[in-house]
């Protein structure tokens, strides 16, 4: 195959109607590549390349046109306007690579949405990254703990596109969404994943395969998976949000997309040490949402992993952009990074507090009992089980029961039967101490009635006496 080699920019226009094709990469050598219009594009170099503008459309617009990204070492990025007016952008049907470094389209040090250029991409297919070398391409760990973990492969999309008859919209009712990124995979390799769309994201795996998404093994979320479907505020106040579907072993029945059970969760497998998160708008808004516990959820069976079931973030509206490094938890505790993750803009009502599922958890292990053990103190108490309402609050009672009588005896006074708490709402406290007065009251009359039957009258003793002699 034919070499290039281009120190500086090399600008290739070859026009709508035809294909560019530079695949040596054992000969390319690329500074910077700009390719205004092509059917299909190939760029392949020995070392690291960055991409000014380029459009792989056939027709110069969307809905056709492949765009092939390789090298042999090094990354290809994207080249970033300090201006976000000026910014370049990169416009493919479907985006393919092979890269000996990280691949970067977007801006990963300035995540808000108005710093990234206007990328625009219909579908992502096959991507082979590595971690990149370049200090610059890091990002912080998601946990918030430890050194910034290297960029293997940052994508942003900026476009969006109508559901149709070959692509029906998975949530049939939420009629304002808009598609905005398909990823058919199988994408994989080392370093920091990232991959940002405006609209829906789905995932949808060719042919027998079930993982769309993966990453290699490595140190603990050096390689991580994010995925984050965004939403956006149109002209005239029309609002869709950025929904997740994972229809990974889903078919089209009827014009409607049907889970068969099966591959779902395999769609996105981080390696050993590394997890997933995913941010979307809203759980009832995605694909085979369920709620098997109060407190987490899958989608399509996607959730949990090795380390336990996924955790949920939700309100105060956490992003992609905006969010808390560790995240905040709806149990207000931050992320261990042990967990995979699906964190919501909207407040999760549909799912209990995590208050909530502990109380309902403590109900069922409620034990029933006969009756308090008037004698008993605070160092003799049932064995506790894992904590309950009844284990917590029986306790409770009687180590405040047991500072009440040493208070007693230290004024050497008896509490009458009469004097007990007012009755309320019933408690297992108020109960319990009735019971104790009431046998307090039964053995004080019982003690009475025996001191008045000894000891023996004084008058009686004497006429026994005289009657002796």
């Amino acid at each position: 195959a034919a070499t290039l080699a281009v120190a500086a920019l090399a600008t290739l226009n070859v026009g709508a109607a035809s294909d560019l094709t530079l695949d040596n990469i054992d000969g390319n050598h690329f500074g910077s590549v700009t390719v205004p219009v092509a059917r299909n594009i190939t760029l392949g170099a020995n070392s690291g390349f960055d991409l000014g503008a380029v459009k792989a459309m056939s027709d110069g617009t969307a809905g056709s046109g492949t765009l092939s990204l390789n090298t042999k070492n090094g990354d290809i990025t994207q080249l970033i306007a300090a201006n976000p007016l000026n910014q370049t952008t990169v416009e493919a049907h479907t985006l393919i690579a092979s890269v000996g470094g990280a691949l970067v389209l977007g801006d990963p040090a300035h995540p808000a949405t108005a710093s990234q250029p206007l990328n625009k991409f219909d579908i992502i297919g096959s991507i082979i990254h590595h971690a990149s070398i370049d200090p610059t391409h890091v990002l912080p760990p998601t946990a918030g703990v430890g050194v910034p973990n290297p960029l293997g492969l940052y994508i942003y999309d900026s476009s969006t596109t109508d559901y149709n008859a070959a692509n029906p919209n998975p949530i049939a009712a939420n009629t304002p969404a808009k598609l905005g990124l398909t990823i058919n995979g199988p994408v994989s390799g080392s370093g920091r994943t990232v991959i940002r769309t405006i609209g829906d994201l789905e995932l949808i795996a060719l042919g027998l395969a079930t993982t769309v998404i993966a990453s290699d093994a490595g140190s603990v979320n050096v390689n991580d998976i994010e995925l984050s479907a965004e939403a956006m505020a149109t002209g005239g106040g029309v609002n869709f949000d950025g929904n997740f579907h994972n229809l990974v072993g889903a078919t089209l029945v009827g014009g409607v997309w049907t889970s068969t059970g099966a591959g779902g969760p395999e769609a996105i497998k981080p390696g050993i040490g590394s997890r997933f998160l995913v941010y979307s708008t809203d759980a009832k808004q995605n694909f085979k949402y369920l709620a098997p516990t109060s407190v987490t959820v899958t989608f399509n069976s996607l959730g949990p992993n090795p380390a336990g079931t996924s955790f949920i973030a939700d309100a105060p509206a956490p992003t992609f952009v905006n969010h808390t490094t560790p995240i905040v938890k709806r149990d207000g505790n931050p992320d261990n990074g042990a967990l995979n993750g699906f964190v919501f803009v909207k407040r999760q009502d549909n799912l209990a507090t995590d208050e909530q599922s502990k109380f309902f958890s403590d109900l069922r292990a409620l034990l029933l009992f006969k009756s308090v053990d008037a004698t008993a103190n605070a160092t003799n108490t049932p064995n506790a089980r894992p904590p309950t309402i009844y284990t917590s609050s029986y306790h409770l009672y009687l180590q405040e029961r047991q500072k009440r009588e040493e208070e007693e005896k230290k004024r050497k006074t008896t509490a009458k039967a009469t004097s007990t708490p007012p009755e309320g709402n019933p408690t297992i406290y108020t109960a319990s101490d009735h019971l104790y007065r009431q046998e307090q009251q039964e053995r004080e009359e019982i003690e009475n009635k025996r001191k008045e039957r000894s000891p023996a009258r004084p008058g009686l003793e004497l006429q026994m006496g005289l009657a002796a002699k």
